[in-house]
Parts: structure tokens; sequence; C-alpha cells
């Protein structure tokens, strides 16, 4: 069973319905129409198959702009700022549903709030109903394919429906109702001069008065059920488009999940304090180690201040105690080899040997420049020495230096 339903207003308190085919006593396929409020929506849709909604016209708004022939993605999604100055509040607010560049090029968009959007869906998600379709209800207007249709008025909850063309159509209040016909009249197209009102024999007469004679065919045709009628719906912009039933679907998994997601977030922030105290426990663990060696040397090395480089010190001490021996062992031309390297942070060491009174170190560098200038260096050194062996490559340059303690 088809069934449609209509909404009144902005409220969704009220609505119209229609369903078919009702076998009637004669066995003979009959509809079946009403008005309802909301409450009773459940009842009136019990045993639709396809449920197609029409919401109120006064709420969406209909464009349809051009774009370049077979338009991209992103031609597409700019569709929202070329309409954002026809829009009373942020696009961010709204929300656009847009049916594929048609043959003409142009691109039907129907723009509706999306708080108004969030309401529906969830009424409708209350209810437990999953509609086929959310449509503008000026899809109800009937249009014809007549090439001279200008126009076509349908009563609706007290106003109009103005339908412009396939896609294209607005609400207004009774009291404008006249002059908004007028002004689309002003600007019509070469051939277009039929209008045609539903169910308002003294529009049609003040229409008539208004517009220029003789210009303007105005048909006054019968009142329609506007629930009744039986759109093409394939080709009518629906408001139910995937992006926004994927954002509500996640909207529902994230409120279904908040509690859960709290309670995950809590253990996460109480595992990393957890792991920052034991961090802070370790650093204080350390510090009270290296006051422990500071006391340490300060036994041997008195002067000792806490920004003095200790291990150098050190190195200087052991050398002075052995500088009596006539010649400077290992530590003491391990001092200098570390004093001449300070400042030399590119040049690496990958091997010191201490063998017959000479200090062997492998040295590699990134460029031969580095290894130039530690060759000069070496010029000021307490003991003599000098780099052989070196090897030049496009990515690093080696060598050997050799030192000799004094004879």
């Amino acid at each position: 069973m088809r069934c449609h339903v209509v909404f009144h207003d902005r409220s969704l308190t009220r609505f119209d319905w229609c369903r078919w085919p009702i076998v009637g006593q004669d066995g003979d396929n009959q509809l079946e129409c009403g008005e309802a409020g909301v409450d009773e929506l459940p009842g009136v849709t019990a045993n639709c198959s396809q449920l197609f909604v029409f919401l109120p016209q006064q709420d969406i708004l209909l464009a349809n702009p051009l774009l370049p022939p077979k338009a991209g993605k992103q031609q597409l999604n700019a569709i929202a700022y070329t309409l954002e100055e026809s829009l009373a509040q942020d696009i961010d607010d709204c929300f656009f549903a847009l049916l594929p560049q048609q043959p003409d090029q142009h691109v039907p968009v129907a723009v509706i709030d999306r708080k108004i959007m969030d309401e529906v869906t969830a009424l409708f998600h209350r209810q437990h109903l999953n509609p086929r379709a959310l449509l503008p209800v000026l899809y109800l207007c009937p249009w014809s394919s007549d090439g001279g249709l200008l126009a076509v008025i349908c009563p609706y909850h007290n106003g109009y429906l103005i339908r412009t063309s396939e896609h294209l159509g607005l609400f207004c209040d009774r009291s404008v109702v006249t002059p908004i016909v007028q002004r689309i009249a002003a600007g019509a197209s070469d051939g277009l001069h039929k209008i045609e009102v539903y169910g308002d024999q003294p529009l049609v007469q003040s229409l008539q008065s208004e517009l220029p004679e003789n210009v303007f065919d105005i048909k006054a045709l019968p009142a329609i059920q506007l629930a009744s009628q039986d759109p093409d719906t394939t080709n009518s912009i629906n408001l139910k488009q995937k992006d926004y039933q994927s954002n509500r679907q996640w909207a529902g998994l994230l409120k279904r999940w908040r509690w859960p997601a709290i309670l995950l977030f809590l253990l996460l922030l109480v595992l990393a304090g957890g792991f920052v105290y034991d961090s802070w426990q370790k650093q204080q663990q350390l510090d009270q180690l290296i006051k422990q060696q500071q006391s340490l040397l300060k036994e041997q090395i008195p002067n000792l201040a806490v920004s003095d480089r200790a291990k150098d010190q050190l190195v200087q001490l052991l050398s002075s105690q052995s500088s009596g021996q006539g010649q400077a062992g290992f530590i003491e031309l391990l001092y200098e080899f570390s004093r001449l390297k300070s400042g030399f942070d590119g040049l690496n060491i990958n091997k010191i040997v201490y063998q017959k009174g000479q200090l062997v170190v492998n040295l590699e560098a990134k460029d031969l420049k580095l290894m130039e200038a530690f060759r000069s260096r070496l010029e000021s050194a307490r003991y003599p020495g000098e780099i052989d062996n070196v090897s030049i490559n496009p990515d690093k340059t080696s060598g050997r230096l050799i030192m000799k303690g004094a004879q």
C-alpha cells in the first residue's frame, strides 16, 4: 500500500494523508484520505509499504543553478556558496539535497534548515517509521510538460504553492499571491503565457484583472487534494539522502555510546596519570643517584661545581697524578684528544686503541672539510699527532689519528 503524509506547517503536529489502493465493498480499488494529528501517524501508516512524506514548502528553498557541462564534485560542492546570498542563515546550518545534473546543465537543489531535518528524522525514529522519501510539498502541485506553461497555483493551508517549473516554486501567503504572480509574469520568457489555478475562482478573477489582457491565458481548474496526487518521485529532490542519513546514524551512535566513551576516556586518563607519576618517581631516583655520584666525585675533586664537566675534571686529575712518570699515559692522551675534539660534533669515533705509548683513533666525518679542520686543530695539541690512511667517499671521509705521548 502506498501512503502520502503532507505536513501542514513547521510545527509538524497536523498532516493530511492519503493511502491506496483500498479495496471497496464492490471489489474496486479506492483512495482513502483524511487529516490527523501526529499521535495518529503510526495508525495511519500501519499497513503502508511505501511511505512518502511531504514537508512544508515554506521551510524549503528550491533553486536550479546552471553549471558547466559534466560538472565535477568540487563544482557541485560549491553550490552551497553560490546560494549563500539567497539564504537567511549560515550555510553550515543548512542541508543541501541535489539531483544529478540535468541535460540542460542545471542542477536542481533543495535547501532546508538542519534543525528541521533533525526534528523530522527524530519524529519518524520515535514512531519506528522509515519513509521512502522526504519531498518538498511543491511536487504535489501538478506540473504539465506543456511548453507554454508559466505557473501552476495550488491552495495549501492559508496560502498558495506557486510552481514555475519541474523543480522550482515557492509558498506564499494569500495576501501577496497576486503581486508575486505579477512579478513572475513580468519576467516571463517568450512563449510562456499559461497560468493554471486549482480550486480558487476569486484568485483567477483577481489575476485576470491585474495581468495584461490577451497576453496571459489564466485557466481555472477544479480543486484537488494535494495528498492524493501521484508525482514522479523518481525525478524529485529527495531530502532523505545518504550523507544526511549517515550523519544522523553517527549522531545516534555517539549518543548511545556516550557513557561508555566517557568511562573509556576516564580510564585512559587514569592510566596516563599513572604513567606520568611512575616517570616522575623514576626521575626522582635518577636525580638521587646523580647527587650521590656528585658527592663521591667531590671527595676526589673538591672544587667540583654543579655546572662543571665532572668527567673531564676526573681525567685531568688522573693525568696529573701520572705526569711525573716522564711520558703521557693513556688517560693523559685521551684527555688531550677529548679537548681537541671539543666543538667537532660531526666527527664520529669508530674505535680507540692505546698501544706502545700511542693513542690510535679511527675517525669518520661527513665530508673532507671537517676532517681537514680537525687536522689543523692538531697543530695546537700538547702531544704530536697526525692523521693518515684518509679515505674519501661521496658520503663520508674516514681517517686514523695517531697521537704519541711524550718521550
